[in-house]
């Protein structure tokens, strides 16, 4: 929500809370928005990694992949 709204800073703390809870349904989804704000913040390796985190709890999540395949097309690394 917060990174629809254009404040993707305020939203990294509630995904890592989410990420942490003992119970959640649904991990892919923190997991892949932050690596939206990541990369968006260009932190290309951490936005990786979280992308390939989310896809370790949905091999077929299309964020996740879409962000995966952002990063490779455009040859990023980290800045």
């Amino acid at each position: 929500y917060l990174i629809d709204l254009g404040r993707p800073e305020e939203a990294i703390p509630w995904l890592q809370k989410a990420i942490g809870a003992k119970r959640y349904c649904c991990y892919q989804f923190p997991h892949s928005n932050l690596g939206r704000v990541l990369l968006a913040q260009g932190k290309v390796e951490e936005a990786k990694r979280s992308f390939e985190r989310a896809l370790e709890y949905d091999p077929q999540y299309l964020p996740a992949l879409v962000g995966l395949e952002y990063i490779k097309q455009r040859g990023l690394r980290g800045l």
